[in-house]
C-alpha cells in the first residue's frame, strides 16, 4: 500500500477540523479558567490554594460520571438530524434536559450531603475547614452545568460546535472577571478569598444554559425545536435510550480517572519528587490532548450524520491520521523539551530530571493516544459504547494498572515502569478500538 492509498478525499480532512477547531478552542477556554483560578488564588497563600485543589479534585471526580452521561445524547441527535427527523431531535433534546436536570440535582445535592465527610480522608484540618464552603459552592454549580451540557451536545448533534464554543469562552471570560471582582474584593464587592473563586465558578456556570436558551429561542432555526416539546414527550424509553449509551460512555470515564488516580497513588509511593514529576507530565499531556479529544468530537458528529459504511470509515481515518501527526509533533517535544517544559513548573532539580523521563515514556504512546481516542468517538458516533467500556475495564484495571506496578516496583524500574503500564495499556486500547471499529464498519452490525 502506497502513501497516497493511505490518504483519503481532501474534504474529509477539512470537514473534521471545521467542526474539531472550535471544540479545541472551547476546551483550551475551560483549561485557562483552571489556570487562572489556581493562580489567583495561589496568591492567597499555601492553605487556600491546598484547600482549592482538594475540594476541587473531589468535585471534577463526580462531574466526570456527569459528561459522560451527556454524551449519549450526541450520536443519537445526530442520526436523526442527518435524515431530517427534526420531531425526534427535539424529542430526545427534551428528554435530556429532564434527564440532565435529575443526575445533575442528584450530584449537586449528594456530594453537598457528603461534606462531613471531608474530615476523614487524612487531610489537615486547617485545609478541610477552609474547603468546607469553596467545595459546597463547586458542587452546586454541577446542576447548571449539566443543564447547559444538554444544550451543548445537542448542538453539537446537529453539527454545530461553534456557538457551544463562543458561549463557553464568553462564561469562561465572565469567569475570570468575577474571580478578580469577589477573590479580591475589587469593585465594591466584598473580599471572599478562594470562596470567591467557587462563587464565580457558580455563577459562570448558571450563565451557561440561560444564554444558551436565549440564543436558541432567539433563532428561527432552533425556536422550531423548542416549539415541538410537548408534556407527552417525556418517555421512560427515551430516558432509557439516553442512558443505555451514557451510562458506559460515563463509566469508562470513571475506571480511566481512577487508572490516573492510582498511577498517582503509586508515584507518590516513590516519593514527593515522584509525584510532582507526575503532576507536571499529566499536567502538559492534558493540555496538548485537548486537540486530539476536539478531533475526536468531531469524528463522532460526523459518523453519526453518516449514511454508508465507506463515508464512516473515511471520517474515522482521517481524524486518525490527524490525531497520529499532531501527537507525533507532541512526542518530539516530549523527548527534546520534556525537562526545559518540567522547568515551567518546578525549580527542583530532581522534579525536573524525573519529569524528563517520564516524557519520554510518555513520548512512547501519544501516537497510540490520539489513535485510540479517535477510534473511540468514531465508534460512539454508532452509538457503540458497551464493547468499548468493557475493553477500558479490562486495559485499565487488568493491564495498565497491574503492568505499571510490576514493572515500576518487582522489576525496579521506578517511574519509568509505572509510566510503562500506560504504554501497553494506551496501545492495546488502539488496537482493540480499531479492531471493533473495522468489525461495525464492515458488519455493520447492531450494537452489542
Amino acid at each position: 500500500m502506497t502513501f497516497k492509498q493511505l490518504l483519503v478525499d481532501k474534504s474529509f480532512y477539512k470537514e473534521n477540523i471545521v467542526l474539531a477547531t472550535p471544540i479545541v478552542l472551547a476546551n483550551a477556554g475551560q483549561s485557562l479558567v483552571s489556570v487562572v483560578d489556581n493562580a489567583m488564588v495561589g496568591r492567597l497563600g499555601a492553605e487556600p490554594l491546598a484547600a482549592a485543589a482538594f475540594a476541587g479534585v473531589l468535585v471534577m471526580n463526580v462531574l466526570v460520571f456527569g459528561l459522560g452521561m451527556s454524551y449519549g445524547l450526541t450520536p443519537l441527535v445526530g442520526k436523526a438530524h442527518s435524515t431530517g427527523d427534526h420531531r425526534r431531535a427535539a424529542f430526545l433534546f427534551q428528554n435530556s434536559l429532564s434527564l440532565n436536570t435529575i443526575i445533575g440535582l442528584a450530584l449537586s445535592l449528594g456530594l453537598i450531603a457528603a461534606t462531613p465527610l471531608l474530615g476523614h480522608m487524612g487531610q489537615n484540618a486547617a485545609v478541610v475547614e477552609a474547603a468546607k464552603p469553596f467545595y459546597i459552592l463547586i458542587a452546586a454549580s454541577i446542576f447548571p452545568y449539566m443543564i447547559f451540557l444538554s444544550f451543548k451536545q445537542f448542538m453539537e448533534g446537529i453539527g454545530n460546535t461553534t456557538v457551544p464554543m463562543a458561549i463557553t469562552v464568553g462564561c469562561n471570560i465572565l469567569n475570570i472577571f468575577l474571580n478578580w471582582v469577589l477573590i479580591f474584593g475589587k469593585l465594591g464587592a466584598p473580599q471572599m478569598g478562594a470562596n470567591g473563586a467557587a462563587l464565580s465558578t457558580l455563577l459562570s456556570r448558571a450563565v451557561m444554559p440561560v444564554a444558551f436558551y436565549i440564543y436558541l429561542a432567539g433563532h428561527r432555526s432552533y425556536r422550531r425545536y423548542f416549539l415541538l416539546f410537548g408534556t407527552r414527550n417525556f418517555t421512560r424509553r427515551c430516558h432509557g435510550q439516553l442512558l443505555a449509551i451514557g451510562t458506559p460512555i460515563s463509566l469508562q470515564m470513571v475506571i480511566e480517572m481512577f487508572a490516573l488516580s492510582v498511577t498517582a497513588v503509586m508515584m507518590g509511593w516513590i516519593g514527593s519528587e515522584a509525584l510532582a514529576a507526575n503532576q507536571i507530565v499529566l499536567t502538559v499531556m492534558s493540555f496538548m490532548f485537548m486537540v486530539t479529544s476536539g478531533i475526536s468530537g468531531a469524528v463522532t458528529v460526523l459518523v453519526s450524520h453518516s449514511s454508508s459504511p465507506r463515508q464512516i470509515m473515511n471520517y474515522a481515518k482521517a481524524g486518525m491520521q490527524m490525531s497520529a501527526l499532531y501527537m507525533f509533533a507532541a512526542s518530539i517535544l516530549y523527548i527534546f523539551a520534556g525537562g526545559p517544559i518540567a522547568t515551567l513548573f518546578n525549580n527542583d532539580p530532581q522534579v525536573i530530571a524525573i519529569s524528563a523521563r517520564v516524557f519520554i515514556i510518555a513520548a512512547l504512546f501519544e501516537i497510540s493516544d490520539g489513535i485510540q481516542v479517535t477510534a473511540l468517538g468514531a465508534l460512539r458516533g454508532m452509538a457503540d459504547v458497551t464493547k468499548p467500556m468493557i475493553y477500558a475495564i479490562i486495559i485499565y484495571l487488568f493491564l495498565n494498572i497491574p503492568i505499571g506496578y510490576l514493572l515500576g516496583f518487582t522489576a525496579g524500574l521506578g517511574e519509568e515502569g509505572i509510566w510503562l503500564g500506560f504504554f501497553v495499556g494506551v496501545t492495546a486500547a488502539a488496537v482493540l478500538f480499531n479492531v471493533r471499529l473495522k468489525q461495525r464498519v464492515k458488519r455493520r452490525m447492531p450494537m452489542a
